[in-house]
């Protein structure tokens, strides 16, 4: 079930340009959540923007209670996210979707991408390595 929290963003990291990674403290919606999930932030306590950002979760530490997710800038909701400083609140609400991918009883496990933009494949691979299952990636280079 879907809850909206205020979760702490612990750390920031640049990755390139305009490509950011934050992990943020979010025990609530951790302990409920699956590869192929994503958060909905929003980005100002403002009316502009007014939609919240729908961004897959890249990332989950269970222990921890602790999620990441990239995204890239594009636009002045993710313009604002951008920044967003460690220790400030982000208002989130998730794990909302149903969960993509269903990898319960394989013992075996082939996952194509394209390039990196699928972001919910790597969390997939991820979970098949902690349950012993046998997972390869095969990402697409396009020229």
């Amino acid at each position: 079930m879907a809850k909206q929290i205020q979760a702490k963003l612990i750390e920031k990291t640049r990755i390139s340009k305009d490509i950011y990674k934050f992990k943020i403290q979010a025990d609530e919606i951790v302990k409920d959540s699956k590869p192929g999930n994503f958060i909905e932030i929003r980005v100002s306590q403002n009316t502009e923007p007014f939609l919240r950002r729908p961004i897959s979760i890249y990332n989950i530490e269970q222990e921890e209670g602790t999620l990441e997710f990239i995204f890239q800038v594009k636009g002045k909701g993710t313009q604002i996210l951008s920044q967003k400083q460690e220790g400030e609140k982000i208002d989130i609400i998730g794990p909302l979707g149903f969960g993509t991918f269903k990898i319960e009883g394989y013992e075996k496990l082939a996952i194509i991408r394209r390039r990196n933009r699928n972001i919910p494949t790597i969390r997939t691979c991820k979970t098949s390595q902690k349950t012993k299952q046998t997972s390869t990636n095969i990402s697409r280079i396009q020229k």
